[in-house]
């Protein structure tokens, strides 16, 4: 799998979204903050998913979110969560 860049983009009108071309997965914190309780960890690891299985169907990819993020353990969170949470350069 390629090397993606993390970014927070609060610009976006999405929870999380891929730029393929630039290699960089953006996810929105602000409208992550507006939805329920875990759904910043719900859009991180929907969209890690598409990293991961790039062929898989929206549907799937949902499903499977649902499916795993019940399943993370505190430190498997924090690790997504500091994805997003590096210093800026």
């Amino acid at each position: 799998m390629e090397k993606y860049k993390h970014i927070v983009d609060n610009k976006i009108d999405c929870f999380g979204e891929i730029d393929e071309k630039k290699k960089i997965v953006k996810i929105n914190k602000k409208m992550n903050k507006k939805g329920k309780r875990g759904e910043l960890i719900n859009s991180i690891l929907h969209e890690e998913l598409h990293l991961l299985h790039p062929r898989m169907k929206e549907k799937g990819i949902k499903a499977l979110t649902i499916k795993i993020v019940d399943r993370l353990s505190r430190q498997e969170k924090i690790k997504y969560y500091n994805l997003y949470n590096r210093p800026k350069k």
